[in-house]
């Protein structure tokens, strides 16, 4: 930390010019409470913040670029970051464990959401997705408590595992119809999730993929040819959901403790394959 100094306030004095902050630059430093990074940074490295616990607010310049892996990692009190339009790639966990961060938007320029970027974010209620996104990766918005509505735009392909995982809040989700792939567990235990409309180009719903959840109908579309282990198990307000002729496996498991399930628009063969495993 040879250019770098922390004053009395926890405010950082960058006293010569730079232009990146360095991998583990400011590692479990619990005196950092501010930092306003000065113009002409481009990078920043990997672990950079992580792990200050008294962390608060960070400014970044439009000159950045890249903010690396597990940036902001654990910095449980940071509730202020404005990401720049100049921002091309955040890298996976930057942002994990950040408990007070309540809004975040993501610039333009991104096309995907890394694995865990904003893991346990818990006061995160307010996203804004770029319009090209097309990959959001494993565990990006798990245990994101707070989270209460999930609008994704056109051109999404790609949501992975555990993607949503214990969103407990989240209530309604909207898949664009270019989405082709939702990993396992993407939606497990989100409790309040009542409603979602699955896209066209789905062949196949992971293992429990909608497990815990609180849907109550659900149509699933022509392109659906798997029902994975424990794909709906626990949804025990769920009445009613329509299953097309295209669906050539449903596991043993997938509508376990499914108690309220009375209405199944399907063939008489998956009906009767579906009402002899509830």
């Amino acid at each position: 930390m040879a250019n770098y100094k922390i004053d009395e306030d926890g405010w950082v004095d960058f006293s010569s010019y730079i232009t990146e902050i360095e991998d583990g630059a400011f590692k479990d430093c619990a005196e950092l409470e501010y930092v306003d990074i000065p113009e002409g940074v481009t990078r920043i490295g990997d672990s950079a913040f992580e792990n200050c616990p008294n962390l608060r607010e960070v400014k970044i310049p439009d000159s950045v670029t890249y903010i690396g892996n597990r940036a902001f990692m654990n910095c449980r009190h940071l509730d202020e970051v404005q990401i720049p339009k100049s921002v091309t790639r955040i890298g996976d966990q930057a942002f994990r464990g950040c408990e007070w961060l309540r809004v975040i938007n993501i610039p333009e320029k991104i096309t995907k959401i890394g694995n865990g970027v904003f893991m346990n974010c818990s006061d995160l209620d307010n996203i804004t997705f770029p319009k090209h996104l097309n990959k959001i990766g494993d565990c990006a918005f798990r245990g994101c408590s707070s989270l209460k509505h999930v609008i994704l735009p056109r051109g999404v392909i790609h949501i992975g595992a555990q993607a949503f995982r214990e969103c407990t809040e989240l209530k309604y989700v909207d898949l664009p119809e270019t989405v082709t792939s939702v990993g396992a567990e993407a939606f497990f235990l989100c409790e309040n999730l009542r409603f979602i409309e699955m896209p066209g180009g789905v062949e196949s719903l992971e293992d429990d993929v909608f497990s815990g959840c609180d849907l109550r109908y659900i149509e699933l579309p022509s392109t659906i040819k798997k029902i994975g282990i424990r794909a709906f198990a626990g949804c025990a307000h769920m009445t009613a959901i329509v299953i097309p002729d295209s669906v050539t496996y449903i596991d043993n498991t997938a509508f376990e403790a499914c108690s309220s399930l009375a209405k199944i628009d399907a063939s008489d063969e998956i009906k009767q394959q579906i009402e002899s495993r509830i």
